[in-house]
């Protein structure tokens, strides 16, 4: 069915034009005849029918002489709200290396700083050793920072296990009596049993003829042990 006001198809018995809007009474005026019995039109162009015509289609319909409105084309749908159409294969290719450098950077990143929190943590675990081997001795001249060391000696080469020993700074001690020089200290070691022991020592020494000529270890007591005086056979 046409609608006789714009000329475009619309579904039979409608009641108005979907096009244009036209309202049924106009399609009403114009499949009535005079008499207003209903005049029988053709389906595609809206021609009046003769009424002797079994048809639904009129002879130009037929042999194609009437100029069909063309179909409209539907409208393109518009996308969903945020979908993105994917990317096509050169442009992902494009994106790989970059993530692979990100990662790689990543990564390296990961374990500078892994290495920097080790290294920080083992530096800090030494400065805080209070079983720490080396002896600071500013405040002491050079023949007592001497007299120190050889007494650490007569005690490390006196120990089951030299390796173990490590002098303890908090309570270090030199007295020199004119002849002598006299260190008490306390040290960690490990005895034959393999226990860790903490005892104080007392080294009685003295020097060949000056600081760094050689000295004499006249006597050492680890704990409640001497292990040897030899100034009581002198």
């Amino acid at each position: 069915m046409v609608c006789p006001s714009c000329g475009r198809r619309i579904p039979r018995k409608s009641q108005y034009c979907l096009h244009c809007g036209a309202s049924a009474a106009a399609f009403k005026s114009a499949v009535e005849n005079g008499d207003g019995s209903p005049v029988r039109t053709c389906i595609l162009c809206g021609a009046p029918l003769p009424e002797d015509s079994t048809a639904d289609v009129c002879e130009r319909c037929l042999s194609g002489q009437t100029p069909l409105h063309p179909t409209e084309p539907e409208p393109e749908l518009l996308p969903a709200f945020g979908q993105s159409a994917p990317d096509d294969p050169a442009t992902a290719k494009r994106h790989l290396p970059i993530l692979k450098w990100l990662l790689f950077i990543f990564i390296l990143l990961a374990v500078v700083a892994a290495t920097l929190f080790f290294l920080r943590s083992y530096n800090t675990g030494d400065s805080a050793d209070p079983a720490s081997s080396t002896v600071h001795t500013t405040a002491l001249s050079e023949d007592e920072q001497y007299a120190v060391s050889c007494a650490q000696e007569m005690v490390t080469s006196a120990a089951y296990d030299p390796g173990s020993v490590h002098f303890r700074k908090s309570d270090l001690s030199v007295q020199f009596d004119g002849s002598v020089y006299t260190v008490t200290q306390t040290f960690d070691r490990r005895v034959a049993s393999g226990e860790s022991v903490t005892q104080p020592y007392k080294a009685v020494l003295s020097f060949n003829s000056g600081a760094g000529s050689g000295y004499k270890p006249l006597s050492l007591k680890v704990g409640d042990d001497v292990l040897y005086d030899y100034r009581a056979t002198q």
